[in-house]
């Protein structure tokens, strides 16, 4: 059974900066877009595959990349 994921405030603010750097940066969202994706992707991934990702120092913690991000 796939885990419910919540995102937290600071992720959210986070999540909000970068498509706004892309969108100021490159004068589109397509790029934007495409992130947004990708992260919604690795996130119901984290969900189905709790495990999934590298082990950090704290415990039941883990970080999955996603390009040049990391989802914790």
């Amino acid at each position: 059974m796939a885990k419910k994921i919540e995102w937290t405030l600071t992720s959210i603010q986070d999540r909000f900066r970068i498509y706004h750097f892309w969108i100021d940066n490159n004068k589109s969202d397509s790029y934007s877009n495409k992130l947004e994706i990708l992260f919604n992707e690795a996130a119901k991934l984290i969900s189905e595959f709790p495990e999934i990702g590298t082990e950090t120092d704290y415990p039941d913690l883990r970080v999955k990349v996603v390009k040049n991000y990391k989802l914790f």
